[in-house]
């Protein structure tokens, strides 16, 4: 079978033997990949060999797998970009790996979703304190600039929960698996912008208080902020205005942002139906924003 070359980020490293790994990444044009790495651990004097690093951009050079459920074979793998910023905070760090964590989980193998990793390079440059250049990346090429040096651009854990949150809802958009918040599950009756709604996760969307009313299923209250904002983010690709996310009160602003985090989050969770290892941790992040928190 013939070699297969494309761009790819890195989602995943396990051991497979004692000088091999298996790579799962997302590569523009071919989805979600599970590649052998062959003596991807060891070095000799003779041979070096360059290792993979975790959430790193690269050019991926590649055999396919011959069947289902089988690993394909990474021949060679040239990197273009370490995030090297994701070092430098922990709040970063947590959210650029649980990206990484749902990504895996759900994305399906094959499957491309370019937008999707588009969204996943500008999440990671935004973690990482820099911005992409332009906007459109011709190619694949991504040109980056440094954030400036001023207090008032200072990266915060907030403003990184706003780039997660964004995408959060640009995985679950793609996938196809976005609930409905715009009108009632039930009835079909809209929701008016600025009302409160129940939402349930079995039914996969939001219920009207009418409706609510005759359900046997669980149903969470979600306030008005919270649905106007996820709704407006769905009608602008999953990208969050700091202005949308940033009510003049600083608590308020954390908390809606805890709401939208978690609210995405669960309904990833039902999706895969599984836990995510990461989605505590990166609450708990968030939370620590609010004014008075330890």
């Amino acid at each position: 079978m013939s070699l297969v070359n494309d761009e790819a980020v890195v989602l995943r490293l396990s051991d497979f033997s004692e000088t091999s790994q298996v790579a799962t990444l997302l590569s523009r044009r071919h989805g979600k990949l599970r590649l052998l790495a062959k003596g991807a651990r060891r070095s000799t004097k003779e041979r070096f060999v360059p290792g993979l690093d975790l959430l790193e951009w690269g050019d991926v050079l590649y055999r396919p797998a011959r069947g289902d459920g089988q690993l394909g074979t990474l021949a060679e793998w040239k990197q273009r970009e370490l995030f090297l910023g994701l070092r430098d905070s922990l709040a970063a760090a947590q959210f650029a790996q649980y990206a990484a964590e749902i990504t895996t989980m759900l994305v399906a193998e094959d499957d491309p979703h370019a937008t999707l990793f588009e969204a996943l390079l500008t999440l990671l440059g935004g973690l990482a304190g820099e911005d992409a250049a332009g906007g459109q990346r011709d190619g694949g090429s991504l040109e980056r600039r440094q954030r400036p040096a001023s207090s008032a651009d200072t990266p915060s854990t907030l403003m990184f929960a706003r780039r997660l949150v964004g995408y959060q809802q640009t995985l679950i958009s793609e996938i196809g698996l976005m609930p409905q918040l715009d009108a009632c599950v039930a009835c079909g009756r809209e929701r008016a912008a600025g009302r409160a709604a129940y939402f349930s996760p079995k039914s996969g969307g939001v219920i009207c208080r009418s409706c609510a009313a005759e359900r046997g299923d669980r149903l969470r209250l979600m306030k008005a902020p919270a649905l106007d904002l996820l709704l407006r983010t769905a009608e602008s690709d999953g990208l969050v205005d700091s202005a949308e996310l940033a009510p003049v009160d600083l608590g308020d602003a954390v908390k809606l942002a805890l709401v939208c985090f978690e609210f995405l989050d669960e309904c990833m969770r039902r999706a895969a139906e599984r836990e995510t290892q990461l989605s505590a941790a990166c609450a708990r992040l968030i939370r620590r924003e609010a004014p008075g928190s330890p």
